[in-house]
């Protein structure tokens, strides 16, 4: 076994896989990538064996190699020839990334949405001294899909970050963009999704709001009024942070 006294029986310790994620493998994936990020485990030091990652999670041997094999492809380990499986030197080259089972938990959820925050506010005053009217066009397109898909009852998960996207693409820089289409459409959070048929009424007039909202940034950009979008996408996330917030856990998306 590995010497408990350093990062990596440290790990072997505490790593736990919780029931109700999305797969063994991604638990194990990212509870490796919290302890590196903690410092629990630290550039070069050496992960324990297959074997003893199998005894610490409870899991099978062929869960450990896929977890194993994907923070590889990550270039977050590395292998080395007959010595063992070794965390990266420099921590510079771990991706940044945000998996779907992460919004299990809400705590994880309104940290993204802070980090909306931090880009889409200024984003959406940015296109609206900047947009074009092919920008604009394409703004219009994922609303009245967006509005399409609630009038059917849908979530309209896709056309909502399809709105957000055509912002960002409108502030004429592509960081922006790719920064939010790299998060990808799991920033979009629906709590009501999983709420009980007698709260439906409620769902609905969250739809409709959340639609009113969108509008609203919308109307500000074509007006090409910088303040007016920067307030209304911040009103627009504020109220969805707030919504989560007092949303419980399984009424998340």
């Amino acid at each position: 076994m590995a010497d408990p006294r350093n990062g990596a029986g440290e790990l072997v310790r505490r790593l736990r896989p919780a029931a109700g994620a999305t797969s063994l493998a991604d638990q194990i994936v990212t509870q490796l990538r919290a302890q590196i990020l903690s410092g629990r485990l630290q550039p070069g030091d050496k992960l324990p064996t297959e074997q003893e990652l199998c005894d610490a999670t409870g899991v099978s041997r062929p869960v450990v190699r896929e977890a194993i094999s994907r923070l590889k492809a990550d270039g977050v380990i590395v292998s080395r020839q007959g010595v063992g499986v070794f965390i990266v030197d420099d921590k510079r080259r771990m991706p940044f990334r945000i998996e779907p089972h992460h919004f299990d938990d809400p705590r994880n959820l309104l940290s993204v949405m802070e980090l909306r925050l931090c880009v889409e506010v200024e984003g959406a005053a940015m296109a609206a001294e900047k947009h074009t009217d092919a920008d604009l066009a394409l703004i219009d397109e994922a609303l009245i899909a967006m509005k399409e898909a609630v009038a059917e009852n849908g979530s309209a998960v896709e056309e909502d970050f399809a709105f957000h996207c055509a912002i960002a693409a409108a502030t004429g820089n592509e960081l922006i963009e790719g920064f939010l289409r790299f998060l990808g459409v799991f920033v979009i959070p629906r709590p009501l999704l999983r709420m009980r048929p007698e709260n439906a009424e409620t769902g609905a007039a969250y739809m409709v709001r959340l639609v009113a909202e969108h509008q609203a940034v919308r109307d500000a950009i074509a007006a090409h009024d910088p303040e007016g979008a920067r307030e209304a996408m911040r009103l627009h996330l504020e109220r969805g942070m707030t919504f989560n917030q007092n949303a419980t856990r399984d009424e998340f998306a």
